[in-house]
């Protein structure tokens, strides 16, 4: 019986550690993710720590791009002039042009990792914006972004 009960439990408990922050999704009008459409995601961060950061990308398999460059903006909302600037290249090819993400018919979820340290305690928010040449990324269906606690 103890046995069963630890089996049981086991799994919730290791499921209850990674507890997300903040876990959104925004929906990409005309599956196109144009350049002035910049997202903000607003989070509280409870503890001084290095925190896993995800951006989520759901594109169609047809996409015609390798990798989108992403700038990520960290802006405390106690101190907006100390605002953290990540530039990231977010791998939607391999080099043999094989979809990096998992795909399911014609729909892949990419997922891109990064961390956060902040030097303080508070409410941040985390703006994304492409950086591509190009005014939109053609099939980008949506845009997500998660803090893991």
């Amino acid at each position: 019986m103890k046995k069963l009960f630890l089996l049981i439990i086991t799994p919730l408990l290791l499921c209850a550690c990674n507890v997300n922050l903040i876990n959104e999704h925004k929906d990409m009008p005309k599956m196109a993710w144009e350049k002035q459409n910049q997202l903000s995601f607003t989070a509280e961060m409870p503890e001084v720590k290095e925190y896993n950061m995800k951006l989520h990308l759901r594109h169609t398999s047809h996409i015609q791009i390798g990798n989108i460059a992403v700038k990520l903006t960290i802006t405390p909302d106690n101190q907006p002039n100390e605002a953290i600037v990540q530039d990231l290249l977010i791998p939607i090819r391999d080099k043999d042009g094989h979809l990096t993400g998992s795909a399911m018919g014609d729909i892949c979820d990419t997922e891109f990792l990064t961390k956060f340290a902040p030097k303080q305690k508070g409410k941040y928010t985390f703006t994304l914006a492409h950086q591509m040449e190009e005014d939109k990324v053609e099939s980008i269906m949506e845009v997500g972004f998660s803090i893991e606690k």
